[in-house]
């Protein structure tokens, strides 16, 4: 079993809309089957996945300290239950009439069925201090996931977003682009990636993204700060890389002089008792009999 956001599919999702075109191919379902079935672990409220969204939830409080968030692409609801556990005003929205039906009681107010390029329901507020769209985008066409990116950007200044770059064996995975496409689409809207904002769950590429306010220069200052600060990363890693190969190699020289001693105390050690077993057979009586007989032939020798 794999662990809740162990793989690309880190949180299985379902925030699609109906196609755009007539060319597209028919939009994912994502019924009981696929959130039994396709998750890799079995998607259900159950002490395992509350723990996993529970974490997210501390991380986003902390750090981010919301005050009302939009989960875009809820599923089940449990970011929205964790983080109304933490006193967070937390709403969400999800494609799948199926996902909406499991979420509990203490947050079925504030989940509703919906599309995250459609308007929100009447009962949602218009505005957030937080999106969060984990693990969404990815399973939109590419029209529909680019009109995503330009609606969530209406509701909120800051967005913690993620979409897996890689996962392209998932059945329902439409539209898996690399993090700079998603990059783009938000500066298009006018938000920039807060370079300074690293945030390991859910996702290790989970970026926030924030409305560009800061001047050119800052801008500027922050991307050669993470620039030489990666690069300063790197180096040093590469160095250390480099060491551990280095002892590894006199490791293993040592390890291959062990074991040309180990030959060779074995050979000396079978000589010896060899020698040993010689010299059993030279003190036994058939070995005093041997000896006799060769000085009688060295006698007679001399005597005739």
């Amino acid at each position: 079993m794999q662990e809740p956001g162990s793989s690309a599919a880190a949180r299985p999702l379902a925030a699609v809309a109906a196609p755009s075109e007539a060319t597209d191919p028919p939009p994912p379902q994502f019924g009981r089957y696929y959130y039994e079935h396709d998750c890799g672990t079995p998607y259900a409220r159950n002490d395992e996945w509350l723990a996993w969204f529970g974490q997210i939830a501390d991380d986003i409080v902390s750090r981010l300290a919301p005050s009302r968030v939009l989960d875009a692409g809820c599923a089940l609801g449990l970011l929205v239950e964790t983080l109304r556990e933490h006193g967070v005003e937390a709403w969400g929205i999800d494609i799948s009439d199926f996902a909406i039906t499991q979420v509990h009681d203490s947050v079925r107010p504030y989940c509703a069925v919906g599309s995250v390029v459609d308007p929100l329901p009447p009962a949602f507020p218009d505005r957030f201090d937080l999106v969060t769209c984990i693990e969404v985008v990815e399973h939109m066409s590419p029209v529909d996931g680019e009109q995503a990116i330009a609606r969530l950007t209406t509701l909120a200044d800051r967005i913690l977003f993620s979409s897996s770059p890689a996962d392209f064996g998932e059945a329902t995975h439409l539209n898996v682009q690399p993090s700079e496409h998603w990059s783009a689409l938000f500066a298009q809207a006018g938000f920039l990636r807060n370079l300074d904002f690293d945030f390991r769950l859910p996702t290790t590429w989970t970026s926030l993204y924030e409305r560009a306010v800061p001047e050119v220069g800052e801008i500027v200052r922050r991307y050669d700060r993470k620039l030489l600060r990666d690069r300063d990363e790197i180096r040093e890693l590469r160095e250390t890389a480099l060491e551990l190969q280095h002892r590894l190699q006199e490791l293993d020289d040592a390890a291959r002089l062990a074991r040309e001693r180990e030959v060779a105390l074995a050979r000396a050690e079978k000589a010896e008792a060899e020698l040993a077993e010689l010299d059993g057979m030279l003190a036994s009586r058939s070995g005093r009999w041997f000896r006799a007989f060769q000085a009688a032939r060295r006698a007679l020798g001399r005597s005739s």
